[in-house]
């Protein structure tokens, strides 16, 4: 397995894999953004929103495991069961899933309320303002 790693490493520091590699992601950079123009504003709009969302929510997954080291140590007894670190990660992903799956129809009613243009804008200005918390968090 090892070779192999090390043949593929070796093949991306040959100057016409790199020169072909360039090629491509010229190619694929064109063909997006002939794509992305025939995209309506309102739908990228909208699509803008959900990557945001989930670039947010996948920024704080990989950092999980160092908060739960930090502060439950090798694991938590609760009730007579253990529950190590997956299993914690695993409880706080799911709480986030939850808290979405209960707040959707409160979220739906305000957006029929007052649009659903300010009820996305009053919510990516919520998570922008969560983000900026996060950052700069030392505890």
């Amino acid at each position: 397995m090892l070779l192999i790693q090390q043949n593929i490493s070796q093949s991306f520091q040959s100057p016409i894999v790199r020169v072909l590699l360039v090629v491509i992601a010229i190619g694929l950079l064109y063909v997006l953004g002939r794509e992305v123009r025939k995209i309506p504003a309102k739908l990228f709009a909208l699509m803008l929103t959900a990557f945001v969302d989930m670039v947010g929510l996948l920024m704080i997954i990989p950092l999980l495991p160092f908060y739960v080291k930090t502060l439950g140590g090798a694991g938590v007894t609760f009730l007579g069961f253990h529950f190590g670190i997956g299993i914690i990660i695993g409880f706080i992903v799911a709480a986030f899933t939850v808290a979405q799956l209960a707040s959707a129809p409160f979220w739906g009613k305000f957006s029929d309320r007052v649009g659903r243009r300010p009820a996305l804008l009053i919510a990516l200005g919520a998570s922008g303002i969560a983000y900026l918390i996060f950052g700069f968090a030392h505890s």
